[in-house]
């Protein structure tokens, strides 16, 4: 069964006093958007339906009762509680270390209009074990901008503020378990993004899809409005 899991348990730290301004207490993933899905986390389902027989959304404790009131009419997706709060990654990597089975997964609070069929075409095509969605994006305080030849990953690293110019991390991946790939992910304590691209970028084992449309992490309140500005 090809399954996505959606990692929506992140607590919005640096958007939290933004949303408590208009709707407090509301999870990020909820955040309102003018598309078919209504709100971020929605959209990313919406795109999601026609690619995949199952969609697992991964809540912490206290999204839980949000996400899962906010869900509970969709089908086929199912809301767990992720109880090692480990970010986009963690989900993902414990279900594909137990399955060694090709893995797909998300963040649950982004926008970007890209199709999982396209970026499942792009991973069988380059070769590689892995593969993230990058794209380019409104400029915005923190994140990692990543180097490309051609499709190939070459460079990632952390900057104070990304440009309209850079190829940011989606938060989209595709994994497949290649011996390699079990044995660093194996070795990593906890599946956090900074050393998953620390290892596997620099054994050159990452490939970029860039869709050639913006994309949007929304974790602060100015790229969730860019992104109404976006789509209005």
């Amino acid at each position: 069964m090809k399954t996505l899991h959606v990692s929506a348990g992140g607590r919005g730290e640096r958007i939290a006093a933004y949303i408590s301004s208009i709707r407090p207490f509301l999870p990020k993933h909820l955040l309102p958007i003018p598309t078919e899905g209504k709100t971020i986390l929605g959209e990313i389902i919406f795109k999601a339906y026609t690619h995949f027989e199952e969609i697992t959304v991964w809540s912490s404790k206290e999204t839980y009762p949000w996400i899962a009131l906010a869900l509970e009419n969709l089908m086929p997706v199912r809301v767990r509680v992720d109880a090692e709060m480990t970010g986009p990654l963690g989900p993902m990597v414990r279900v594909l270390l137990a399955t060694r089975q090709r893995t797909f997964g998300c963040a649950g609070d982004f926008y970007c209009d890209f199709s999982w069929r396209e970026f499942e075409r792009f991973h069988d095509a380059h070769g590689l074990p892995i593969s993230i969605l990058v794209a380019r994006s409104v400029s915005a305080p923190g994140g990692a901008r990543f180097h490309l030849n051609k499709s190939n990953i070459t460079k990632w690293e952390r900057v104070e503020k990304t440009t309209k110019d850079d190829r940011i991390n989606i938060g989209c991946y595709i994994i497949d378990p290649v011996p390699e790939v079990i044995a660093g992910l194996e070795v990593l304590k906890r599946h956090k993004e900074d050393p998953f691209f620390d290892v596997f970028v620099h054994k050159k084992m990452v490939a970029g899809y860039d869709p050639d449309t913006l994309g949007f992490n929304v974790n602060v309140a100015e790229v969730y409005e860019h992104l109404l500005h976006a789509l209005t």
